[in-house]
């Protein structure tokens, strides 16, 4: 008894759309370092494909990471928490990110609207005297979620912690005073003045 391979991606919608899948999976494996065949085997589609529908490979990166940032977005405007989706329903948008990071690639994340909203949740509340400003704020709070999406699961019992939701909660809750302003940081402070080590003796 034969059997098929699963049918092939037909048309240009769902070309472009095994195209992402595949390379949203590459990057989460290898970060950028995948040959234009190697996402055209993963798509089951022609190589040639990708030059038809995206022009290069940096361009079908840069169109899969756009679009799962439309779709972070999507999940944060709908008032869920950003540590949720990004630990819980979304942890390889963090791995893929922090590859990219790593390997030197960040120009192909070409436009950064979660961030844009972090900021924008951050200022809504940014009346004087709040310190850091929001743009700070935004940055270290995502920081947070990206750094316990990728290492909470290594970081919660290297450091004894037995209930990662009881962590994970600490960091949303953490992240929610950043955003609006819930947090007072302290001005930093001057430096004490240098002691002489010739005047103490």
């Amino acid at each position: 008894m034969t059997t098929h391979a699963p049918d092939r991606p037909q048309g240009r919608q769902q070309v472009v759309r095994a195209l992402k899948d595949a390379a949203r999976d590459l990057l989460r494996e290898k970060g950028s370092r995948f040959s234009v065949r190697e996402v055209a085997e993963r798509a089951r589609v022609n190589h040639a494909l990708i030059y038809r529908h995206f022009g290069s490979k940096e361009n079908l990166i840069t169109a899969t990471m756009a679009e799962a940032a439309r779709n972070r977005l999507a999940d944060l405007r709908s008032g869920r928490s950003p540590v949720e989706i990004y630990t819980r329903d979304t942890p390889e948008s963090a791995t893929i990110l922090a590859r990219l990071i790593m390997d030197g690639d960040t120009d192909l994340v070409a436009t950064h609207p979660v961030m844009d909203a972090l900021v924008a949740m951050a200022a809504a509340d940014d009346r004087p005297p709040r310190r850091p400003p929001a743009e700070i704020r935004a940055a270290v709070a995502g920081a947070l979620i990206l750094g316990w999406a990728m290492f909470g699961d290594f970081l919660g019992p290297t450091a004894g912690v037995e209930c990662r939701a009881e962590a994970t909660e600490l960091v949303d809750r953490l992240v929610s005073a950043l955003l609006s302003g819930g947090i007072d940081i302290p001005e930093a402070q001057a430096d004490p003045p240098t002691r002489d080590p010739q005047r103490d003796r």
